[in-house]
């Protein structure tokens, strides 16, 4: 539930409230994060290394905040109706743990059942999916309910969730359209109906490792593993700027951004990807003593998970034989690849 205009006053769709907002935010004021930082040689400065998340006790349980009328107010530590101890030796977020997963409300179920459907289809029984209530009913009442049912009885154990999602039959669906689901289309506003698997770009991570898998492009030229394994991560932390959000969250879309556009086609990550250099995946390739028809076959299977059809075939072998050296052919062929939409998207 979206709750971040109880800060200042009452919500004016669900029945959240601003005394419960700081109330809610009461269980968190023992928290304190603890940023820590190491010198960069190469800038010179100290930069971001990582952060702590520590318990500070001692800490009031009272949070103080005004209303809409100027008027002082004081919040305690409560949630649905049920106040704890003010002790402040107490954990509070523990506590808040116990509150959310005891009796029978199912909004933390729900909650991950709504986002867990929408990570893995794109998107949720609600839209957006972190705003549920009775004001934004969801797409799939009695489906959200029943494995928000299930998860509590399991424990809330996410691997279980994650097992029933994947082995539904609406996650085995084709992405193709049809006559059935033309229909379906979220992306142009309408309610998802999961009558098919809504195309979806990989996020940064999935894109940079399949990259990697599909390549071996971080041990082309490299002498060793460590030095290969410091090339990897220099590339994801390039690669998580450009396609990551401005709220630092999953891409849904491919938005053909100049920059991701310019880092798939010749960023310094696809360059080594498409290199013949020694311990790059198209130097073993080239070197296997097989025919051009196996090696084409060997740069689909790596970068599209099948093996190219009758015409594919044809136009591959047309497109090397263009090339005084077949060696420029064969990796202008897995540039292709590699920059297909077959190969960004999930599909």
């Amino acid at each position: 539930i979206q709750v971040q205009c109880t800060q200042c006053h009452n919500h004016p769709f669900n029945d959240w409230k601003q005394d419960q907002f700081y109330e809610f935010n009461a269980f968190f004021r023992q928290a304190l994060r603890r940023d820590h930082r190491k010198y960069d040689p190469q800038s010179g400065r100290m930069v971001d290394d990582y952060s702590e998340l520590l318990n500070q006790f001692n800490v009031p349980a009272d949070v103080s905040f005004e209303n809409r009328q100027a008027i002082k107010r004081v919040a305690y530590p409560k949630y649905g109706g049920q106040e704890i101890d003010p002790d402040p030796q107490i954990n509070r977020r523990a506590e808040f743990a116990r509150l959310v997963t005891e009796g029978d409300d199912l909004q933390l179920a729900r909650a991950m059942v709504n986002r867990l459907w929408g990570h893995f289809f794109g998107y949720g029984f609600t839209r957006p999916v972190d705003d549920m209530g009775p004001h934004n009913s969801p797409s799939h009442p009695e489906l959200l309910e029943r494995l928000a049912q299930e998860f509590v009885k399991s424990g809330y154990k996410p691997k279980e969730l994650i097992r029933w999602i994947t082995n539904s039959e609406a996650y085995h669906l084709t992405s193709r359209f049809g006559p059935s689901n033309e229909i379906d289309n979220p992306a142009a506003g309408e309610t998802p109906l999961f009558s098919h698997l809504y195309v979806k770009m990989m996020t940064a991570e999935q894109l940079y490792d399949s990259l990697i898998i599909a390549t071996d492009a971080h041990k082309s030229g490299q002498s060793n593993w460590a030095r290969a394994e410091d090339q990897r991560q220099e590339w994801l932390q390039q690669f998580v700027s450009t396609f990551g959000t401005d709220e630092n969250d999953e891409a849904t879309t491919f938005n053909g951004s100049i920059p991701q556009a310019l880092m798939m086609m010749n960023g310094p990550l696809v360059e080594n990807a498409i290199s013949i250099s020694q311990g790059s995946f198209l130097h073993s390739v080239l070197a296997d003593k097989t025919s051009p028809t196996e090696k084409v076959q060997r740069l689909y299977l790596a970068a599209l998970s099948r093996r190219p059809v009758r015409t594919e075939l044809n136009a591959a072998s047309q497109l090397i034989r263009q090339y005084p050296n077949p060696f420029n052919g064969y990796q202008d062929l897995f540039w292709a690849l590699l920059n297909s939409n077959e190969f960004v998207l999930v599909h």
